[in-house]
């Protein structure tokens, strides 16, 4: 798929100063969509503060969505977290973006700020990889893809079959990938977090059964 510009949002960072989007994604950047409630954000934020040091030329922006400048400002000194661009999506726009398909939502951009992927959740994948290996691991994955057969923008997601969760948000999904003018494409890779016997065979057949019952 080509690369999508992000469009024109304004964040805030932790002292109410407005941020626009633009300002801080500049150069390649990963914007990680959390929030203080979430578990898998939460499990996720020490992998992001590792990548952060590692690859000092990819801009890390953590975009908390719709809490207050004390609770995410009180988590970060609880669990002892230091993030460059730790900032507040208020109105959560980039989670409507995104199609609030959930947290965490990991965002990648190139250069120019135009958006390359989407990643669901980035912990998934392990913490040796940068942005370009992340995407070509991605690719070279075995996926089951819906929705849009020439997407626009493609979200990577990691579906455990036997996982609840993972099931809410595959339904939460469908009217999405249904709409006619749809242009994502989500990918499911199949993964066995909960019964690891379970095979991408298998997903990928419960997938793509017109009654997944």
């Amino acid at each position: 798929p080509e690369p999508v510009p992000m469009p024109d949002i304004t964040l805030e960072n932790l002292q109410g100063t407005p941020i626009p989007l633009t300002q801080v994604a500049q150069g390649p950047t990963l914007i990680n969509l959390w929030a203080t409630w979430c578990p898998p954000c939460r499990r996720e934020m020490p992998v992001l503060a590792s990548a952060q040091s590692r690859y000092p030329n990819v801009r890390f922006v953590l975009a908390n969505q719709g809490e207050t400048a004390s609770a995410v400002r009180d988590y970060l000194i609880q669990a002892d977290l230091h993030f460059d661009l730790p900032l507040l999506d208020p109105s959560m726009a980039l989670g409507q973006h995104a199609g609030n398909g959930g947290l965490p939502l990991t965002l990648l951009l190139d250069g120019e700020g135009n958006e390359l992927a989407m990643l669901l959740p980035l912990s998934a994948l392990g913490e040796q990889a940068d942005m370009e290996s992340l995407l070509a691991r991605l690719e070279s994955s075995s996926w089951v893809a819906e929705g849009a057969e020439d997407p626009q923008r493609v979200a990577y997601v990691f579906t455990d079959m036997a996982c609840p969760y993972c099931a809410v948000l595959w339904e939460n999904m469908q009217p999405l990938v249904n709409d006619p003018d749809n242009t994502l494409q989500v990918r499911h890779i199949i993964v066995g977090m909960i019964h690891p016997k379970r095979s991408f065979t298998q997903g990928g057949a419960i997938l793509a059964a017109p009654d997944p019952a």
